[in-house]
């Protein structure tokens, strides 16, 4: 269990350089594909916008200020995840989601079914674009 660690992701494609908010997409000129598609991550923790706060970083106003916050979630999330036999539930996995900046943060243990969303697209069935349509047109 000491390898259990938070799973950190957000789209790096038209952030705002302060904040690294995004509130719209330039897509189909980016993001085309998983492989078109840049991620913030956690290994990105030093160039986010906000980082250079630093431990000083307070509240909610910038993507690093953001995750800061997330990560303490590890001490619910992974021992949420761990509880009961495994068989008794289907677990997909413990995540919370940000609108500010389109990032996910959470555990899903050793399946990284994260990465699955990748090939996710807005169709009219599931609805996506009806909730945010300057980040998430038909077929992005």
């Amino acid at each position: 269990r000491t390898l259990q660690s938070l799973y950190y992701g957000a789209e790096k494609h038209d952030h705002d350089p302060l904040t690294g908010d995004r509130r719209s997409t330039s897509w189909p000129n980016v993001s085309t594909s998983p492989g078109t598609t840049a991620w913030w991550t956690t290994a990105d923790i030093d160039t986010m916008p906000g980082s250079e706060q630093g431990s000083n970083a307070m509240g909610a106003g910038t993507l690093y200020s953001r995750l800061r916050a997330l990560s303490a979630m590890g001490i619910v999330e992974i021992p949420l995840y761990n509880y009961g036999p495994t068989h008794r539930f289907n677990h997909l996995g413990i995540y919370i989601g940000l609108e500010a900046d389109g990032s996910m943060a959470g555990y899903d243990g050793c399946n990284h079914g994260s990465y699955n969303n990748a090939g996710f697209s807005s169709t009219v069935e599931n609805r996506a674009a009806m909730l945010r349509p300057e980040l998430c047109p038909l077929t992005k």
